[in-house]
């Protein structure tokens, strides 16, 4: 962020997490002459402090919200010797975001290239290799194996299987203005969930600031707007109709078209069922990242343990007769934890 002249340049600001920020402007400053105040600090005086709100805008990243209201980070655990996949929630996630799991000792920020945890494997379970293969592996085959790869749902592309395929499709049909409110109408189900925060990817039918508050494209990186499934009293709409807190005031309102009925959930994530742990590791650092190899903020830790043994297991045979087909009788008794 520039000030002034712009000539201190190297003078910039790093968000340490995701989150909605106020920037606020102050243009009256203390000359140290009067008051307490130090020269330089935005004046303030009995009535009235200088400070005013210039805009609002979101931090992209990993974020769990927590009772405070503020963003935490997750905490995984996951059994060893199980192709395993990862939700991620946060502030305007996107599909070419990623995700890398590294040593607990390790920093996000100054991860290299190939500095995945060795342990875990990415690609199972067909073609399984360790996240800390580099991009020059093998002449440059390794290029992305230290990258987890994350999917936004999208009108496109949603309700998708574990390996984030075979999707479906909805689209916004309809907005309706209310009062207090505003109702978006799918042509079929989108599955999405109370809470979850969506941006619509083209409004119009009013003014462009109109527009931009309907789709909730607000600030530089669009915040969004939760949504809120609609169920009482509507026959035969289950499921296509969400609404959003938006109050546009009384009065009668613009006829606001959603475009092509393009929608992002950005607030949830998944990775592909691809992963896989071959040693238990206790809270390795799971990173976030908004493209290969640039990561910035640690979106929680993961542990992986070796599952319970079985305290009693045995394969016995049917038949004893040769070159018959006969079905065999597997007997285990689960550990005391409940695991198999």
């Amino acid at each position: 962020v520039i000030f002034n002249d712009g000539g201190r340049l190297n003078q910039k600001i790093r968000f340490e997490s995701a989150g909605v920020v106020a920037i606020c402007y102050c243009g009256v400053l203390a000359n140290g002459q009067t008051g307490s105040q130090p020269p330089g600090d935005c004046l303030r005086d009995d009535s009235r402090s200088y400070w005013v709100l210039m805009a609002r805008t979101m931090i992209r990243g990993p974020c769990l919200l927590g009772r405070s209201g503020l963003c935490e980070e997750t905490l995984w655990a996951f059994t060893t010797g199980l192709p395993l996949r990862l939700e991620v929630r946060g502030l305007g996630l996107q599909s070419s975001d990623k995700l890398r799991i590294i040593p607990s000792t390790s920093d996000c920020r100054d991860n290299p290239d190939g500095g995945g945890e060795a342990t875990v494997l990415k690609g199972c379970p067909g073609a399984c290799t360790p996240l800390n293969m580099p991009d020059t592996y093998l002449y440059g085959g390794g290029a992305g194996k230290d990258d987890i790869d994350i999917q936004v749902d999208t009108a496109d592309n949603h309700s998708c299987d574990v390996q984030n395929v075979n999707c479906r499709s909805s689209k916004v049909i309809e907005i309706l203005p209310e009062t207090d409110r505003i109702v978006w109408r799918f042509d079929s189900d989108p599955n999405l969930q109370n809470g979850d925060v969506v941006v619509l990817d083209t409004v119009t039918g009013g003014s462009v600031e109109e527009n931009a508050i309907v789709a909730g494209q607000l600030g530089v990186e669009h915040i969004g707007h939760p949504v809120t499934r609609l169920t009482d009293g509507i026959a035969g709409q289950a499921g296509l109709l969400y609404s959003v807190p938006v109050a546009l005031g009384l009065g009668t309102q613009p006829r606001f078209l959603p475009g092509a009925g393009g929608w992002r959930r950005q607030s949830l994530a998944r990775t592909r069922e691809e992963l896989k742990a071959t040693e238990p590791k206790t809270q390795l650092n799971v990173c976030w990242g908004s493209g290969p190899d640039r990561y910035h903020i640690r979106a929680g830790r993961i542990t992986f343990t070796d599952p319970l043994p079985m305290s009693e297991a045995s394969l016995s045979l049917t038949t004893l007769e040769g070159g018959r087909a006969a079905p065999a009788v597997l007997s285990f008794t689960t550990s005391s934890g409940g695991d198999a």
